[in-house]
């Protein structure tokens, strides 16, 4: 009787090994490395012009602890690269500056069309992300995952493209209207390659990803799947400036200063409004991973 009580305690005791074995038998950290590209904008809500999206990417690294096989919490580092073309139609503005040729004050005036500028950010992400596993087979495992990341901005800069400008020189003194010097800066000009930093706000994102986890081995997957990521805030800064977008040159009149769209303010009836009210992140396309288990 005491041995055969002893027989049932250990097949017992053996069984919730098992179990435990059976319950434990997957890889608990899973760690990654991958790329991602797609449309990776920056949304601008504009007062006028339009805006196209870009194609651009990024890398990344990842890890993920799996409470269960089939639930886990998602973590890592994305370096990513956002991208924006902004085409304006025509913008005209003046301001006061100073001719160094005849030591004169003079009122600068300009008329822009067809201005483009392409605007560039580059963000460290950093995603929190409930990680879902299912409908199993032999070679692949289906898997989504939803959550947020939040964007420490990194680098940012504008560079102006494209666009015809004419300017002209109003000097009160004498009241004298120049308006084909170009040597002075006066006359009709292409829009010279121009460009500088831009600091951005941090920004917050939805993200969601979902694909087909494939299986390798020695505990090895493939990650190959789509992703959207969503930005909620607005990371253009409050205090821009509200500059001329085209600003007279004293020390080189014929090489115009482009001060960049989000620096800069136009007057419009009797009122000096920025080009753009706001700036959100987003991005979708393909994502890529490679990943190991422990």
């Amino acid at each position: 009787m005491k041995n055969t009580r002893i027989i049932i305690i250990s097949l017992y005791a053996l069984l919730m090994c098992l179990t435990v074995k059976a319950q434990e038998d997957y890889p608990k950290h899973e760690f990654s490395v991958g790329g991602f590209a797609g449309i990776m904008s920056l949304k601008h809500d504009l007062e006028q012009g339009t805006s196209s999206d870009k194609l651009s990417g990024g890398i990344g690294l990842g890890y993920t602890y799996f409470f269960s096989k089939n639930i886990g919490l998602a973590t890592g580092l994305d370096f990513a690269f956002y991208n924006q073309d902004i085409k304006l139609g025509e913008v005209s503005g003046s301001h006061q500056a100073f001719d160094l040729e005849v030591r004169e004050d003079f009122e600068f005036r300009y008329n822009l069309k067809d201005y483009t500028e392409q605007q560039s950010a580059f963000y460290l992400n950093i995603p929190i992300m409930i990680h879902y596993q299912f409908a199993e087979t032999e070679n692949m495992i289906f898997y989504a995952a939803a959550g947020g990341k939040i964007g420490l901005p990194i680098n940012g800069k504008y560079k102006s493209i494209t666009g015809n400008l004419k300017t002209e020189g109003y000097y009160p003194h004498n009241k004298d209207l120049i308006d084909d010097v170009p040597f002075r800066g006066f006359g009709e000009f292409p829009v010279s390659a121009n460009e500088d930093k831009i600091k951005y706000k941090m920004s917050v994102s939805l993200a969601f990803e979902t694909g087909v986890k494939w299986k390798l081995p020695n505990e090895m997957f493939l990650y190959t799947g789509v992703f959207v990521d969503y930005g909620l805030n607005d990371i253009k800064k409050e205090d821009m400036g509200r500059k001329p977008l085209v600003q007279y040159n004293p020390l080189n009149p014929e090489d115009h200063v482009y001060s960049g769209i989000l620096s800069s303010s136009n007057e419009k009836e009797g009122q000096e409004n920025t080009f753009v009210k706001k700036i959100n992140t987003m991005g979708y396309g393909l994502k890529v991973r490679l990943a190991f288990g422990k």
